[in-house]
């Protein structure tokens, strides 16, 4: 069951200032928490997307080369 709450950030201060000091650091240590993971997360991403921008990228003449390869292997299997 999803529930959704559209709240605004004034209401969100609000609610945080109601809270005791142990609720308020509960939910502090639990944004942070959050936080860091999804800075992990967005670190990962961040990662792969250098890596693949740096891989090496095949060129026209290595395809034809390549496929020139399998043509020869082709017909050495037929014969």
């Amino acid at each position: 069951m999803d529930i959704s709450v559209n709240l605004k950030f004034e209401q969100i201060k609000e609610l945080l200032n109601k809270l005791s000091p142990k609720q308020f650091e509960a939910v502090r240590r639990y944004v942070n928490e959050v936080s860091h993971e999804r800075s992990l997360i967005s670190k990962e991403k961040n990662n792969l997307k250098q890596l693949l921008k740096n891989a090496p990228v095949i060129s026209e003449e290595e395809i034809e080369k390549i496929q020139e390869a399998r043509r020869i292997i082709i017909s050495w299997r037929n014969e």
